[in-house]
């Protein structure tokens, strides 16, 4: 974490919530207390934040942690005071890591902020990831089990090789539309938003592919995924490399990502 220079506090609202915003290095960056607040409804958010950077270290998120960066912002007494601020890539990723339903709402919101007038060349994140995915050519690989697309959706990969990994494709690829896909850069984050109090448990029931019961975990899960994401009104569920969003933030494709249509 480091400290710089920074302009005027502005406010932005979420859910009648403020949320302290500056402009840095030609774009806007975030109060993540403020946001701690607003997704967890904590009473105490710096003490969640404490506890959640100690949580970014242990889980592997040392890129975003080093992106946070201590910015003087206007207190709630008027002085202005250092806080750690994140721009909205380092925010995805440290929304990962806290189990909330707001999350989704929230990271819509958020891209929103990011367009506008003060802000440029700032893609709306989702939409962009929505347009590459109905304007590219889909890998599938046709399942044993008929009744498969009625119990776990439609399973597609945006690479031939990729695809090869569960079966022998189709030898033509497909093109989808999809207007409200779920996404994340690790299963961990698209779990979270759907199984927001035992998303830890669903995990670590597929994390070795060593075990005699993986498959049958495997395939249970993808159940209750596709059946969650369906009431909670997604049409897909799209999982991400880590670095997918430096992609989409310039309005490019991700070089992978695994597709699964919920009908």
């Amino acid at each position: 974490m480091t400290k710089q220079n920074q302009t005027i506090t502005k406010i932005a609202i979420f859910q009648k919530k403020e949320i302290r915003k500056i402009f840095h290095k030609n774009e806007w960056w975030f109060s993540i207390i403020d946001i701690i607040e607003v997704l967890t409804d904590s009473n105490i958010p710096k003490r969640y934040w404490s506890d959640l950077k100690i949580k970014l270290k242990k889980e592997g998120f040392i890129e975003a942690y080093e992106n946070i960066v201590r910015l003087k912002m206007t207190s709630s007494d008027g002085k202005m005071r250092e806080t750690d601020c994140a721009n909205t890539e380092t925010i995805f990723r440290i929304i990962q890591t806290i189990p909330s339903l707001k999350a989704e709402p929230f990271k819509r919101w958020l891209t929103r902020e990011n367009r506008s007038q003060d802000c440029t060349y700032i893609y709306d994140l989702e939409q962009v990831l929505i347009n590459k995915i109905n304007s590219s050519l889909w890998w599938h690989v046709v399942p044993s089990d008929p009744n498969a697309y009625k119990k776990r959706g439609k399973f597609l990969a945006s690479t031939f090789n990729q695809a090869s990994f569960y079966g022998r494709p189709n030898n033509n690829p497909e093109r989808v539309s999809v207007k409200k896909p779920l996404w994340g850069v690790s299963e961990l984050d698209i779990l979270r938003t759907l199984f927001p109090n035992n998303y830890e448990e669903l995990e670590q029931s597929v994390k070795n592919v060593n075990e005699k019961k993986w498959y049958q975990n495997r395939i249970h899960l993808d159940m209750k995924m596709y059946r969650n994401a369906k009431k909670m009104g997604y049409d897909s569920i799209v999982l991400l490399v880590p670095n997918a969003i430096k992609d989409l933030k310039i309005n490019r494709k991700p070089k992978s990502i695994e597709l699964n249509l919920c009908f």
